[in-house]
């Protein structure tokens, strides 16, 4: 069975010029090219400079720059396996912190960065002051105290050492000194010989 073909038409169903508008679809003059200063404000980098967006440390410019930041701790200090850094830049806390080099973005310029050891307080913390390069990861790393108290970490550029050396013997060697002290006084107080 055929259908009866509309007067003037093409195919079946198709009106003549029906969906088709006069030069629809075809690329006009000047669309889809960018405007002279279209969608970039004065004074602020374009996303498209070399080097924004690239992989940390990777050369060349851009809008944005790198911090990594490697909190250590000494390995007897054992409970803090169980707990993470607290590491702050520019006075926000970053999240997801590891005893591991962590990566965060940031805009060129300077940047507060600080780094504390976590127990039921925050200990050994340490802080300084980073100008960051556009385009340029900067590391630094973070060792946490061997002494809890009273004993700032160290933060700078690798490699860093332990703070609370002094303190560690100390807080270790009393004690064992003060028993052999103790000892000695109870021996010769209950002095004396024994005869048989």
């Amino acid at each position: 069975m055929t259908y009866p073909q509309q007067p003037g038409g093409g195919d079946y169903g198709q009106q003549p010029g029906y969906g088709q508008q006069p030069g629809y679809g075809q690329q006009q003059p000047g669309y889809g090219h960018q405007q002279p200063g279209y969608g970039q404000q004065p004074g602020y980098p374009a996303a498209q400079q070399p080097g924004y967006g690239a992989t940390p440390g990777a050369p060349g410019g851009g809008g944005q720059g790198w911090l990594t930041i490697h909190p250590q701790f000494f390995p007897l200090m054992w409970i803090l396996f169980l707990l993470k850094p607290r590491v702050y830049i520019d006075g926000h806390r970053m999240e997801n912190a590891e005893w591991k080099p962590n990566t965060y973005p940031v805009t060129p310029g300077v940047h507060t960065v600080r780094v504390a050891s976590p127990y039921l307080w925050e200990f050994g913390s340490a802080e300084m002051q980073v100008n960051v390069p556009a385009g340029q990861n900067i590391p630094l790393e973070y060792r946490s105290p061997l002494f809890v108290f009273f004993v700032p970490g160290s933060l700078g550029p690798p490699p860093q050492k332990y703070n609370g050396v002094g303190w560690l013997i100390g807080a270790t060697a009393v004690p064992f000194v003060l028993l052999i002290v103790l000892c000695c006084l109870s021996g010769l107080a209950g002095g004396g010989y024994y005869y048989y």
